[in-house]
């Protein structure tokens, strides 16, 4: 199978990295059940000079130098790239796209194709003829958009992403443990596909 996963959210713990970051640079707690949006100033009162200085966080390079995996992800990447194509697919800016390869190095996290896509995860299979079969991802917007165009989407649970209901396509995990199972059932379906069963 070919399986598309995103970075943070996914591989990386950004959640935790991000927070952690923004509890030094404001002085002010910003506690996980409070993050209701994928954007953080929609989901904590920030001005805007305070917005302006989050984004200039996340241009820091040791940022996300920093982040730590997310449980799991590192060894069930390796036992998923020994029969399967991984692809990263990530909508982080371009300017982190050195650091980010150097993350994913130092990790020692089995890959054989990565894309900058921005917002246009969706559209692999037009922008790079990607065929894409299971996609991890946590942006609810990024889920929707790829399971409507007809790719099974491992959906990573968290606050922001909550209200989603699942639906054709979209299917709720809490753990790379749960989605180890998940992706199993997936290629025993595509092997009786393949097979004509």
């Amino acid at each position: 199978m070919n399986i598309a996963l995103d970075i943070d959210g996914i591989l990386a713990n950004a959640d935790v990295t991000f927070r952690s970051a923004m509890r030094r640079l404001f002085k002010m707690p910003f506690p996980k059940h409070k993050v209701k949006s994928f954007h953080y100033e929609n989901s904590f009162y920030l001005s805007e000079a305070e917005i302006k200085r989050l984004y200039e966080m996340f241009l820091d390079e040791q940022l996300w130098l920093d982040m730590r995996p997310l449980e799991g992800a590192v060894e069930c990447v390796k036992n998923l790239s020994k029969e399967n194509r991984i692809i990263i697919v990530t909508a982080r800016p371009r300017q982190v796209k050195k650091v980010t390869i150097e993350w994913l190095a130092r990790h020692d996290i089995n890959y054989q194709e990565i894309y900058f896509t921005l917002a246009d995860k969706h559209l692999l299979s037009e922008n790079h003829n990607e065929k894409v079969d299971v996609f991890l991802e946590d942006h609810p917007i990024y889920i929707e958009r790829i399971a409507n165009s007809g790719i099974k989407v491992i959906m990573f649970e968290y606050p922001w992403n909550e209200h989603l209901t699942t639906k054709s396509n979209i299917y709720r995990v809490k753990s790379w443990k749960e989605a180890m199972v998940k992706i199993s059932d997936f290629s025993m379906e595509f092997q009786a596909l393949k097979n004509g069963m």
